[in-house]
C-alpha cells in the first residue's frame, strides 16, 4: 500500500507547472493553529476527512523525530491511500493545488 501511494505522488510529476501557482509568502505570516482546524478548509476537497483526521491523530509516532503530535498527523494523513477511496489526500491536494483556483 505505501510503495502504490509513493508511485502515485511520482507519477503525476508530469502535471506541475513550471510556473510558480500558489504564492505561500501569505500563509507564513499566518498564527499556526491546531491539526484539526487547519485540516477543515480540505473537507471540501478529501472524502471522509473527519474520519482520516482522527486516524491521523490517534497514530503513534516516533517521538524521538522531534515533531509535534499535528506535525506527525499532518504527514500522516498527507501518505496515506484511504482504503475506500482512489485517490490519496496527496493527490487530492495536489489536483487542487494544480488547478490555480485559490477559492478551493
Amino acid at each position: 500500500m505505501a510503495t502504490n501511494v509513493t508511485s502515485e505522488r511520482f507519477l503525476d510529476a508530469d502535471e506541475e507547472s513550471l510556473a510558480k501557482s500558489v504564492s505561500f509568502e501569505k500563509y507564513e505570516k499566518q498564527p499556526l493553529v491546531s491539526f484539526e482546524e487547519a485540516t477543515q478548509a480540505l473537507k471540501r476537497l478529501v472524502d471522509n476527512l473527519d474520519k482520516l483526521v482522527k486516524m491521523a491523530k490517534k497514530k503513534p509516532f516516533d517521538q524521538s523525530v522531534n515533531l509535534t503530535k499535528d506535525e506527525a498527523a499532518a504527514i500522516y494523513l498527507y501518505t496515506t491511500k484511504p482504503e475506500k477511496s482512489d485517490k490519496s489526500v496527496s493527490i487530492q491536494l495536489n489536483q487542487a493545488l494544480r488547478s490555480g483556483d485559490q477559492d478551493q
